[in-house]
């Protein structure tokens, strides 16, 4: 029997690897030690590289762009060249998901504002992950959980980034058409 990964399941799991690396219940259960364990995360990244972009599903296509317009989230569905405007109140307000849309140096600016007024080290320390997150991005908008931490990036993660948008376009679909779907 042969097993087949997308690329992105192989990000996903060569994430897993590297995050859990020195773990000792992984150690264990595998019986790998450190030095075994960055072969395996060399050999996820060589698989990476040879594998053809073809291979691709669809999640990893570029299939929406956002923007914001005073208090108007915009996501444009490329694919079908359809725009929503969505007010942004329905967010706050609990009527469709719980996203929002930031850009990305304005979201940047706050942490580095907060981390050095925060007295909390575990605050600091999933706000540095955030920071660290959007300095990997170079998108001008990004999607933020709505009272929670946490950001997506359509140039960091693009299959999270479409199923965010498609969501979005769905929550904001239903309410439109009286049928809310989005769950407090």
């Amino acid at each position: 029997m042969t097993t087949t990964f997308t690329n992105t399941e192989l990000e996903a799991i060569r994430l897993l690897v590297v995050k859990t690396r020195n773990s000792v219940a992984l150690q264990k259960k595998t019986g790998l030690g450190l030095v075994e364990i960055q072969e395996v995360v060399e050999k996820i990244d060589a698989l990476l590289r040879e594998m053809p972009s073809s291979k691709l599903d669809d999640s990893g296509k570029d299939m929406y762009d956002i923007s914001i317009e005073d208090d108007v989230y915009i996501i444009n569905d490329t694919e079908n060249d359809i725009e929503y405007r969505i007010d942004m109140d329905l967010v706050y307000d609990g009527k469709i998901a719980k996203y929002t849309i930031e850009d990305r140096d304005s979201r940047i600016d706050d942490l580095e504002d907060w981390i050095g007024a925060s007295s909390s080290e575990s605050d600091k320390y999933l706000m540095r992950e955030d920071l660290e997150y959007l300095r990997e991005s170079r998108a001008e908008y990004i999607f933020g959980n709505y009272g929670s931490n946490g950001f997506i990036a359509k140039d960091v993660d693009m299959p999270e980034f479409n199923k965010v948008c498609q969501e979005i376009i769905d929550s904001y679909t239903s309410y439109k058409n009286g049928v809310s779907k989005w769950k407090n």
